[in-house]
């Protein structure tokens, strides 16, 4: 039934609610008190249970009408609904006048009416009570058996005030009263044999309150069974609901014999079907012979449809189905569910690229604003409906409403086949037709498949409709809640995490770096003799899962034997126990990747692996390995240009090689045809919430233990099931990487998977204890398949004919030409609401052009950023003060000029920039200067900051002899000429440290660069703690930085200072000074830096800079 949101049960005025509340507050906290008297007394073990319970997920309310009713805290909906009182009483009046029966001769019966004397009752759920108290004060009960499995539902009893009624009552009438409280039924056939041994009866009566997993299962045991044979019963239970056969717990009261088949209007169903044969012809295929499986459809006397479940009778909607749909209907007309786009993350360890520095500033901007209160609008932008039922809820919105963009999802195919008899899909799709609306369907997917289908339906027509889409769910069905919230999740996050400027650039730009440097990509593969042998050798997919940590002794005993393949972080801790992989993935298109890897601080260990990866991956870390090896992946801007480029047929692309490492090296090995996966340390969960990952990984340090609080910054609190026990935490990440990952297992039904790791259970990989494990393949073997895979499945692409056909087919004038009309664009003025939704429209006509046109590179480089500002300007649609919305749209443009300015001059400057991510870069940059200082022989010196060089040699392990190194570095802090006369005199490239500007403007008059010396400036206070010793560090990092770099400014504290600076103060040479930034400084050079300057010897990687007061925007 869909009317269970609570929103239809409480008073419509706030304050008249309250007043309810207030008024029955006192009675029901008496209540209370009287019956954990009772339980104190009569069952003290059940009391100290009651009272324990701190936590619950069921609540009581009180109802408009007064009544008492319980709530599901998770979902927000109500247990009885309507009428409460009444409902209870006509649900049990209906057992009594029919109520199944168990004797010894026959199996369950039902008799003509519950006798006044019974000899044993048994009920099923507590629910509210009433029922309870009802059946004590009306019949004679011997023996009262009572189940229920929620003892929050027992609680929720508590404040009806039956119990010490029902006692009192069962005292005086001789009843014993057995309350089996958190028991779910299934030991009914022991408790009745029990019972039987002790006292005789000949027949049991039993009465189901509330409909449950378990409940349901254990009724259909009894309907089928004699009291005979109980005793060698047993009862088997569904572990798993599937959606198709869920009915919610307390369904519509209907007599049945009121609805039959003759009344289905046959001559409608045959109309809609002639309609779907032009508009969805697989649709009309599908059900042109269809039969209703688990849920029937009938009609009544008036021809409204309901759908029944075949095996119970249970209905989805009450006697009166469009009356249902007609409240659904109002309620959400007026309290209408919007999506909310998640547009405010601000990239994290990306924040410094240019688009999410304009996220930022606008969800500053915007954080005072809020949307205003609306009811569904006359005009729909776009229309979400989960859950059609037999239609009456869509037929009346559509008839009500005009709905631009409808996308209906029924998963339920029984439900859609009885929608064919019950209305008119003729009419609402030639409607559609006429007025060129779209409508998109998606019958019999329990939300598998729907996220990727509406992805490609929101691609289609623009991510920001997201912000437009109105969301209605048609019934109750709680086994369908996970997908639910799993699309409204995807949803959310399109916008925030889509193809943004940098990713999109950044993705083609390291791919056209790896094409022409000649990086092999994978194609079709050469046959070979013996290529099914090969395909045997057995592939161990390593990930950094805690269970990682137990499993290196296998690991290290069979890495002769099988192909092993590293993930990510994993390599840190193979690396620890000395297993060189023979393949190690990354994925990530940002730089992270060569900070983690220059971690391990052994470059001749990273020469002995190939690296696999998708294309995008940095070219930083490609150099690091002995060979890269790399795969197209589905979905991905450079996919598509590089497919559209080469127009090679053979080139593979992987269709589930995300969101993790382990996802993509998983598809990897099964896309090759490997027929054999174990998953080593691949936890996608966490089985002790002590450990998140292997602790031989950069995660932990010997000496500091964990280096970060994991759990602090991820919410773990999903429960999955797991692979070697019943239930693991895990985030949303990994939930969605497990789900990829058994989408991909299952899209290749050759390979036997096994999964050795202590974390989430995959569906598609058997769970293998360790000593379970046994592996047949040889050494000899393992190498064949490695030539195999290196010989035969990668190959370079055409770099010469390649270059012609980009030229071909993407024109940088054209792209220049997309961007002037996108700047056009940025400077319309925003009146009114109706100029919003015209530059909504434009920056859509414009993208969509642009894809269909094909020119130039504008739409994969812009259409995320530009779905991101026109989700802004959705957003800004529905602020109800227009004088407000004027303001914040002029404050919008203005920061999407900026950014706008920002990428132009970039790509006009750098059109195939590389990356320059860093989130943690201390521990690569010790190591890199270790090595640059050793290589070039180098000594580090100062006088004026001894203790700062001593400390610095200490931490990168340098022992310095200055007789036997070529060239001398200094870090002097200068105050006046007469010290940089000092120092200049003596040999060496310096790093000047500066802390006023007077001294500043002398260094640079004086051009104290010519020597390849750099000034170091930074006025604030150097005494503050730790500041001399960053100082010094920056100071360094400098040195051995481009002789390019001339001055620096150090990340220390805030640099809002810079602000108040003028530009001619940073001007160097008098020219036209250029800045850059890495994550510890800000850098100023006389012109612009070429590619080789732009990667220092501590392997920093410089970007052009647009956030202090110099010359770049405005040049």
């Amino acid at each position: 039934m869909m009317l269970k949101n609570i929103n239809f049960y409480l008073a419509e005025n706030e304050k008249h609610q309250n007043f309810i509340e207030n008024k029955v507050s006192t009675n029901l906290k008496q209540n209370e008190i009287k019956s954990l008297s009772v339980f104190r007394r009569l069952m003290p073990a059940l009391h100290a249970r009651i009272i324990e319970k701190k936590t619950s997920s069921k609540s009581i309310f009180v109802n408009k009408d007064e009544e008492l009713d319980i709530v599901d805290l998770s979902t927000g909906t109500a247990l009885y609904g309507d009428d409460v009182s009444n409902s209870i009483k006509t649900h049990l009046q209906m057992f009594i006048e029919n109520p199944p029966r168990l004797t010894h001769e026959s199996k369950s019966i039902k008799s003509q009416k519950l006798p006044e004397n019974v000899d044993v009752l048994v009920i099923f759920g507590v629910g509210l009570g009433l029922h309870i108290l009802d059946v004590v004060k009306a019949f004679k009960v011997k023996h009262l058996i009572i189940y229920e499995p929620n003892i929050d539902y027992l609680r929720c009893s508590l404040y009806s005030n039956i119990w010490p009624q029902t006692f009192n009552v069962a005292k005086q009438k001789g009843t014993m009263i057995y309350l089996q409280s958190e028991m779910d039924g299934t030991s009914i056939f022991e408790d009745i044999c029990s019972l039987n041994r002790t006292t005789n009866f000949d027949s049991v009566y039993y009465y189901q309150h509330y409909h449950s997993l378990i409940f349901d299962d254990v009724i259909k045991h009894l309907n089928e069974m004699t009291l005979t044979g109980l005793e060698k019963a047993l009862v088997t239970t569904r572990k798993q609901l599937s959606f198709i056969d869920f009915i919610t717990e307390w369904p519509p009261l209907v007599r049945s014999n009121n609805w039959c088949e003759s009344n289905l209007d046959l001559n409608r169903f045959e109309k809609n079907l002639k309609a779907f044969e032009r508009y969805f012809p697989n649709i009309a295929q599908d059900f042109s012979e269809y039969t209703a499986n688990k849920w029937k459809p009938l009609a009544n006397s008036n021809g409204e449809v309901n759908v029944f479940h075949v095996q119970t009778m249970v209905p989805l909607y009450s006697e009166e189905p469009k009356r249902d749909s007609e409240r659904a209907n109002a309620l959400f007309k007026k309290r209408p569910n919007k999506e909310k786009l998640i547009l405010g993350y601000s990239g994290g360890k990306l924040s410094h690229y240019s688009h999410y520095k304009m996220v930022k500033k606008i969800q500053d901007n915007l954080s005072d604003i809020s949307e205003k209160a609306e009811e569904l609008p006359e005009v729909v932008k776009s229309l979400l409906v989960f859950g059609v039922g037999v239609g009456y809820q869509i037929e009346e919105l559509l008839n009500d409403r005009k709905v631009e963009k409808l996308f209906v999802c029924e998963p339920n195919r029984d439900f859609f086949y009885a929608s064919l008899y019950a209305i008119d899909w003729k009419s609402l799709l030639e409607r559609i037709d006429r007025n060129q609306q779209r409508v998109y369907l998606n019958i019999g997917d329990d939300g598998t498949n729907l996220v990727r289908d509406l992805l490609g339906q929101f691609h289609a027509i623009g991510t920001h409709t997201i912000a437009n889409t109105y969301l209605t769910i048609g019934y109750e069905n709680q086994a369908l809640l996970p997908a639910i919230n799993r699309l409204r999740e995807d949803l959310r996050l399109i916008v925030a995490m889509g193809e943004y400027f940098e990713h999109s650039r950044f993705n083609l730009s390291h791919t056209e770096w790896a094409i022409e440097n000649g990086i092999r990509f994978q194609h079709k593969p050469k046959v070979i003799a013996g290529a099914r042998n090969i395909l045997d050798v057995p592939v161990f997919v390593v990930g950094n899962g805690p269970s990682l940590d137990k499993l290196f002794n296998v690991i290290k005993y069979e890495r002769e034997n099988a192909i092993i393949i590293s993930c990510g972080t994993a390599l840190q801790a193979l690396y620890s126990i000395g297993i060189v992989p023979d393949f190690h993935a990354e994925i990530e298109i940002n730089r992270d990747s060569f900070d983690w890897l220059n971690r391990i601080d052994d470059p001749e260990y990273l020469r002995k692996i190939a690296l696999i990866s998708c294309a995008g991956v940095h070219p930083d870390t490609s150099s690091l390995f002995k060979s890269t090896l790399l795969t197209l992946k589905s979905g991905e801007s450079s996919t598509f240009l590089t497919q559209k480029t080469y127009r090679e047929d053979n080139l593979i692309s992987l269709r589930h090689a995300y969101p993790t490492v382990s996802n993509f090296a998983v598809n990897w090995t099964l896309e090759l045809g490997f027929k054999q996966l174990y998953l080593f340390g691949v936890d996608l969960g966490f089985a002790d919430r002590s450990q998140h990952h292997s602790m031989a990984s950069g995660y932990y340090s010997r000496k500091k233990g964990e280096l970060y609080d994991y759990f602090l910054h991820n919410d773990t609190s999903l429960l999955v099931k797991g692979n070697f026990q019943p239930l693991v935490n895990t985030k949303y990440e990994f939930k969605m990487s497990k789900l990829v990952m058994e989408n991909c297992i299952n899209s290749y039904p050759r390979v036997d998977a096994y999964n050795l790791s202590n974390g989430a259970f995959i569906h598609g990989c058997k769970p293998l204890h360790k000593k379970d494990l046994l592996i047949t393949s040889s050494d000899s073997e393992k190498k064949k398949a490695l030539e195999w895979v290196l010989n035969c499945n990668f190959a370079q692409l055409d770099t010469v004919n390649g270059k012609i056909l980009y030229s071909e087919s993407f024109s940088d004038e054209d792209l220049i030409n997309d961007i002037d009309s996108l700047k056009l664009l940025s400077v319309k003025s925003i009146k009114s609401y109706k100029d919003l939704e015209h530059l909504i429209e434009e920056h859509r006509v414009l993208l969509n052009q642009s894809y269909s046109d094909q020119r130039s590179k504008f739409y994969f480089l812009f259409n995320g950023s530009v779905n991101y500002l026109n989700s802004i300007l959705t957003k800004l649609m529905y602020v109800s003060d227009l004088e407000i919305v004027v303001e914040k749209s002029s404050a919008v443009m203005a920061f999407w000029q900026e950014f706008i300015n920002a990428a132009t001059l970039s790509l006009s400057i750098y059109p195939s920039e590389l990356d320059s991510m860093s989130s943690a870069p201390r521990d690569r940059q010790e190591a890199l200067l270790r090595r640059y200082f050793s290589q070039n022989e180098i000594v580090l010196e100062s006088n004026t900051n001894k203790h700062e060089l001593i400390e610095f040699n200490k931490t990168l392990n340098i022992k310095f002899d200055a007789d036997q190194f070529r060239h001398h570095y200094r870090v002097e802090i200068v105050k006046n000429i007469y010290d940089i006369n000092n120092i200049t005199s003596k040999t060496g490239k310096t790093a000047f440290i500066v802390d006023d500007v007077s001294t500043l403007e002398m260094c640079l008059s004086r051009n104290v660069f010519i020597d390849n010396n750099v000034v170091v400036f930074f006025p604030a206070d150097k005494t503050k703690e730790g500041h001399l010793s960053k100082l010094f560090y920056v100071s360094v990092l400098a040195l051995v930085s481009t002789k390019k770099v001339q001055l620096v400014v150090p990340k220390l504290d805030d640099l809002s200072w810079l602000y108040n600076f003028e530009e001619k103060t940073f001007s160097i040479n008098q020219s036209n000074t250029m800045t850059y930034e890495t994550r510890d400084m800000v850098v100023f050079t006389s012109e612009v830096l070429e590619s080789e300057d732009l990667v220092n010897g501590a392997g920093d990687r410089f970007w052009l800079s647009f956030d202090y007061n110099l010359s770049n925007l405005s040049s």
